[in-house]
């Protein structure tokens, strides 16, 4: 959100209104300073004297702490000082200094300055007698609605939803006491702010801007705080839940719109150098969530369908397991069908013995894709994950299910492990008594391994037992939390869904759009601009993904015609343990690297593919399967590396082999031409001719996370001596001036650009 202050300890409203910040202490020495400055401007035009123009010594100015700084700097020039406090001030410095009135009136045009003089002469005495008054208090009143809206933030982080709309409120009343002075006193500053030009009007205008952005914002989360506790009303069931949340997303959504309105105008070179790159960021964020809540709001209807507002709904719940990676997030060990009716589950059936109980009743004999026939000669339902488009992998796991004897489905939802600990550590740790043990964040994932794979369960064939006790179990635990677990339950399945540890498909295609557009169908991005998405899938490495580091580096290089060549290189490190069971199998990845369709590989190296003896065959006759041939295509095979191209989901798949045994890492490089160039915009011979500024052209990069793993990213753009870098996004970094770099976590979907030039 947009304030990232953490707090320590739960406390009272007046208690936090009335401890004294860093920002009141600097007040008090600013109001002495300024004070002392305003005396001296009354007497100059009380006394009529001529002096000499001095310049007013600048005092230094807290900025409230929605930037989240830590410890201000040394004074410095700030032009954000002028934003809250300085509006009013301005007039004294004008007044004080002829010439710069002069200039600026020069500036603003004739018309401008007859009005400006007009309006000075009725209002010189009353403002030159106000202004320190007035200034003084706008900062003040400005400093405590800031801080009211961060004491608020606290309390509703601590789940004190009372105390925080307590703050909520009052911030909103002071800002909105802000706006009537500022409108009453300053008006004529802020009018002129659209016609004088300069840093003192942006400084004006974007002051204002921010007073009406706070003032949005803090009305919207006030709101927010007395109708959050009615979502998670204990007698309340998942189906109201929606309901009353689209209810107040109508009120809500149109504040959060005005407040990112408010904060896109403000400039940001009116913000201190130290804290704007914050103030980026947090207006970044604020532009997701009012984009967000408008998507999420306009798929409130399919939503309560999903929960069988309209008839009772079934769902198979796929359980990823991540350790042993495949393309949606992980293996699929079990499964649960699940029923809804009227926002309440109606039903729970989970398999003891997972996918493998319905295996015997598949009757279609399918060759499966290629690299996964070192694995099984025939495709079943377990390995049906395939595609990294989960839509389309899901149609492919119902395909399967069906013809396995399962019923029809409405949809399918996949979860990692992830999610598990996600939720166990907040609803807290579960007895499950049929096995005498409890299950926590911290030893859920392993119980559930040993338990399936070591036990008497799975010597009684039924190795996923523990599965289908544990989850009505959880689910039950999680639908009875207190409000402010509640909260923070839904904060974790919102983690879940943007770092694709759940994917949800629904065979309703106005849900199916609205999943899409919320980003949580763990659909391949359509981009007219480079990108890239690396999917492994473990075939025969056992369960030792999560002892395994995958580091990526893309090198980018800019050639003097435009041509773009990337060199990626995969570097895989393996952490496991050589004495434990499920962590000393060498790791046996297939890799496929998802990049701008039309690319062409020019080398590849490094990489490693099982030995051709060890395919397993069948002597029964396998068919092909229409739906991986038309999404394949017909693979071309290089024969310098075996790296297998293919064409895929609007993008060209350079996929191979990397093994690395425990202790050893792996590395490995695919090096692949852009379909396009950079492209210069079209001009006419005339303009070719006398037109010598620069050409400008973007750049960018779509990085999409694969369900299940988490990468780190390094990327490297490259110009060439004619070309440099005239703006980059905040998340990269300009190294000279023709380089930018760029590196990430990558935890879910990112992205980063630069503006280009030539030098003429």
């Amino acid at each position: 959100m947009f304030f990232k202050k953490k707090p320590e300890q739960k406390a009272n409203p007046e208690q936090q209104r009335s401890a004294p910040s860093k920002f009141v202490l600097d007040l008090a020495k600013l109001k002495k300073e300024k004070e002392a400055a305003a005396e001296a401007n009354r007497n100059f035009f009380r006394l009529g004297q001529k002096k000499e123009e001095k310049k007013e010594p600048e005092a230094p100015v807290y900025v409230p702490k929605v930037f989240d700084k830590q410890e201000p700097e040394a004074p410095k020039e700030e032009p954000m000082k002028r934003v809250l406090s300085r509006t009013p001030g301005l007039l004294d410095r004008l007044l004080a200094e002829p010439q710069v009135l002069k200039n600026n009136l020069a500036r603003a045009g004739a018309f401008a300055a007859v009005i400006a003089l007009i309006l000075f002469s009725f209002k010189i005495v009353e403002w030159t007698s106000q202004s320190g008054q007035t200034k003084q208090m706008i900062l003040g009143e400005a400093v405590s609605a800031f801080d009211e809206l961060l004491h608020g933030v606290d309390s509703v982080k601590l789940g004190d939803f009372s105390s925080g709309g307590d703050f909520f409120a009052n911030a909103d009343k002071k800002f909105s006491d802000i706006q009537n002075k500022l409108q009453g006193v300053n008006q004529l500053f802020i009018t002129l702010a659209g016609i004088i030009p300069g840093q003192t009007a942006e400084t004006i205008s974007s002051g204002s801007h921010l007073i009406n952005g706070g003032q949005a914002l803090s009305e919207a989360l006030a709101i927010l705080s007395i109708a959050a506790p009615d979502w998670f009303s204990q007698n309340s069931n998942l189906l109201n839940i929606p309901e009353s949340i689209g209810g107040d997303l109508a009120k809500i959504s149109p504040l959060f719109a005005k407040a990112n309105d408010e904060f896109s105008r403000v400039d940001a070179d009116a913000v201190p150098q130290e804290y704007r790159q914050q103030f980026e960021d947090a207006r970044g964020a604020l532009a997701k969530l009012s984009e967000q809540l408008a998507r999420f709001k306009s798929g409130i209807t399919g939503i309560s369908d999903l929960l069988g507002n309209n008839g009772e709904r079934r769902y198979l719940v796929l359980f990823q397991n991540n350790r042993e990676l495949r393309p949606t997030g992980g293996f699929i060990g079990s499964y649960s069908l699940i029923d809804v009716k009227k926002g309440e589950i109606a039903n729970i059936e989970t398999p003891k013995g997972g996918p493998y109980d319905i295996t015997p009743n598949f009757t279609e004999f399918i060759k499966p894709p290629q690299p996964m026939q070192f694995i099984n000669p025939r495709w079943e339902f377990h390995d049906a994950n395939w595609f990294p488009d989960f839509s389309a992998s899901a149609e492919k796991i119902q395909w399967f299910y069906e013809k396995s004897g399962g019923p029809t489905v409405d949809g399918i939802i996949a979860i990692t492990p992830n999610v598990l600990t996600r939720l166990l550590k907040i609803a807290g740790p579960l007895e499950i008594a049929e096995y005498a043990t409890t299950v926590n964040e911290s030893n859920v994932i392993e119980i559930l391994e040993k338990q399936t794979e070591d036990s008497q369960d799975k010597l009684e064939n039924i190795p996923k037992k523990i599965i289908a006790v544990m989850f009505p179990k959880l689910l039950e635990k999680i639908l009875s939390v207190d409000l402010k677990k509640g909260s923070e339950i839904l904060g974790a399945l919102s983690d879940s869904l943007a770092q694709k540890d759940i994917l949800l498909y629904s065979n309703n295609q106005s849900l199916q759009t609205a999943f899409e557009d919320l980003d949580w169908s763990g659909s391949i991005t359509t981009t007219d601009s480079d990108y890239l998405m690396v999917v492994g899938a473990n075939l025969g490495g056992g369960k030792t993904d999560q002892v395994v580091d995958e580091l990526l580096d893309l090198k980018t290089i800019i050639k003097d015609d435009g041509t773009i060549v990337n060199t990626l290189t995969i570097t895989r490190k393996h952490n496991g343990n050589p004495n434990e069971e499920f962590e000393n199998w060498p790791n046996q990845e297939f890799i496929r690297a998802y990049v701008p369709e039309g690319s062409v590989l020019i080398k590849a190296s490094g990489f490693q593919a099982p030995s051709p003896d060890k395919l397993l065959t069948t002597e029964i006759a396998l068919s092909e399967d229409e739906d991986l041939i038309n999404i394949e295509g017909s693979p071309v095979i290089d024969e310098r590396s075996g790296t297998r191209t293919t064409q895929e989901f609007g993008k060209t798949v350079f996929g191979n082999w990397l093994i690395v045994k425990p202790g050893e890492y792996a590395q490995a490089t695919f090096e692949y031409e852009l379909p396009f160039k950079l492209q210069k915009p079209d001009k006419s011979i005339l303009e070719r001719i006398f037109d010598r500024s620069s050409d400008i052209f973007s750049y960018s990069l779509t990085v999409q996370k694969q369900p299940g793993k988490i990468d780190n990213l390094t990327s490297s753009l490259v110009l060439p001596a004619n070309m440099s870098v005239s703006w980059n996004s905040s998340n990269a970094k300009l190294t000279n001036h023709n380089t930018v770099e760029f590196a990430k976590t990558i935890d879910r979907d990112a992205a980063y650009g630069a503006v280009i030039k030539t030098k003429p």
